[in-house]
């Protein structure tokens, strides 16, 4: 079963595989035309029509739409999804981290995806490069791990040997 979106209270009703049916409040917040939004564009990305199928991680992209939602408020955002800027949303993203970002993008891409609305400049940066690098924990495996230590380390010795090296030239040069 698909998730849907409850009114009145927010909510949204999910039912993911393994797992019995649950609702999550998204509750009152302050632009209930904004949650809205994100709120539809999120059931749109749970299981079976998206790829969220594990209700920690649905609970999270909660999380970041209530979270977002606050923050534009408290900037003095009043409009829909379909009204947001480069600016509103920079100021979001910059003073956040890159899960929140990633999170944030991956609603507001399936907003658009599904109704087209968000202007040019706003849909390319949704879909546009990442202001956040990932943290290596979450993009390298185990067996990687070991061998990006070693070349950054060699990389700080190769610094410090060049450093060394030309210093050490310097004063010979000037005698």
């Amino acid at each position: 079963m698909p998730a849907e979106v409850l009114r009145d209270p927010l909510a949204l009703k999910l039912s993911l595989p393994g797992e019995r049916s649950t609702v999550i409040v998204i509750g009152d917040l302050p632009n209930p035309q904004l949650a809205a939004d994100l709120t539809e564009s999120l059931a749109a990305l749970v299981h079976p029509h998206g790829p969220l199928a594990k209700l920690t991680t649905v609970k999270s992209f909660t999380y970041t739409l209530r979270r977002m939602v606050r923050e534009l408020a408290e900037d003095g955002f009043t409009g829909s999804a379909a009204e947001l800027t480069r600016a509103v949303l920079g100021a979001v993203w910059l003073r956040s981290h890159y899960l929140i970002e990633y999170r944030t993008r991956t609603i507001l891409r399936t907003f658009d995806t599904r109704h087209q609305v968000l202007p040019e400049s706003v849909r390319q940066m949704v879909f546009g490069q990442e202001l956040h690098a990932p943290h290596p924990q979450w993009t390298a495996t185990a067996s990687s791990m070991p061998a990006a230590r070693h070349r950054s380390r060699s990389s700080v010795h190769d610094v410090g040997r060049y450093r060394r090296r030309s210093i050490s030239v310097r004063p010979r040069a000037l005698a």
